[in-house]
């Protein structure tokens, strides 16, 4: 048999003769995954290039396991923070609980304030699912929300997902429904304020305030509402439809997820929103 350190190098020679060839990217990484780090130029961008594609198909898991690799070569603090925080995001839609690591590991060394700060975002997202203590997520979005030159958009983001996380925890409940009522958004201002909206619906809609009004803020976060947007956050605004009775409009949006994390594979965005969608079809009877 080959010797396995020989068989290695083959594997990088099949790679450069691929890439030389014009052959898919997928074809590229897949002799790449089994060759020595180092030995293959220009083998993060293949690998790289392949994970895209497999996400963008469904393929998380065959991503997941290029970016893998890709981590497994020379790369700079932003190169390796940008790879992370792809693998992250592969990880968390396959329900992962690694992502954290990969997330903290990404915030530690991007040197980008704005790429750092959506790290973080994404950091606090995943510690309120695998951290047993919910106030991990606050105190992430804490400390981005420190951190000095973040745009408006992302701090207003960064600041609505502190909200919802902490208007869940009785401790921090009181005070994160006064900074919910100190904000005034519109949807147009982008996913944080999105997120408000779909909050304040739901705050509103416990107070007994005008139902009309309620069921508005709820429609108008979820109307806008990007597939690359959608967290657990935002279905604040379908219990608010839910509890208002506007099930139409609830399974129209929780239907849009499941099929759209049916087709990215994303096993863990589809598990959770079929899970409301039952509750939905209990609400009305069916």
């Amino acid at each position: 048999s080959i010797p396995a350190h020989e068989r290695e190098q083959e594997h990088g020679h099949a790679a450069e003769v691929l890439a030389a060839a014009g052959a898919p990217p997928a074809q590229v990484a897949a002799q790449v995954l089994f060759a020595p780090p180092e030995s293959v130029e220009g083998a993060v961008s293949a690998l790289r290039d392949a994970a895209r594609r497999a996400a963008a198909e469904g393929g998380l898991e065959s991503a997941a396991t290029y970016l893998q690799r890709a981590l497994g070569e020379p790369l700079d603090r932003n190169e390796r923070g940008e790879l992370l925080v792809e693998l992250a995001a592969a990880e968390f839609a396959l329900g992962s609980p690694s992502v954290v690591e990969r997330l903290r590991e990404a915030v530690s060394i991007l040197p980008d304030t704005l790429r750092r700060g959506a790290a973080y975002l994404e950091l606090a997202r995943a510690l309120f699912f695998w951290s047993p203590d919910q106030r991990d997520a606050v105190g992430t979005l804490e400390t981005a929300l420190a951190e000095p030159g973040l745009d408006d958009e992302l701090r207003l983001h960064l600041e609505s997902e502190l909200i919802a996380n902490a208007i869940r925890i009785p401790g921090l409940h009181a005070e994160a429904r006064r900074r919910l009522e100190s904000i005034d958004v519109d949807a147009g201002k982008g996913p944080g304020a999105r997120l408000i909206l779909g909050i304040k619906s739901w705050h509103e809609s416990t107070l007994g305030v005008n139902l009309e009004r309620c069921v508005g803020h709820a429609e108008q976060a979820l109307s806008m509402v990007l597939e690359e947007e959608r967290s657990w956050s935002y279905w604040s605004a379908v219990y608010t439809l839910m509890f208002a009775d506007r099930f139409p409009t609830a399974f129209r949006v929780v239907d849009s997820v499941i099929a759209d994390a049916s087709k990215s594979g994303a096993a863990f965005n589809f598990s959770g929103a079929l899970m409301l969608r039952a509750m939905l079809a209990k609400g009305m009877g069916s």
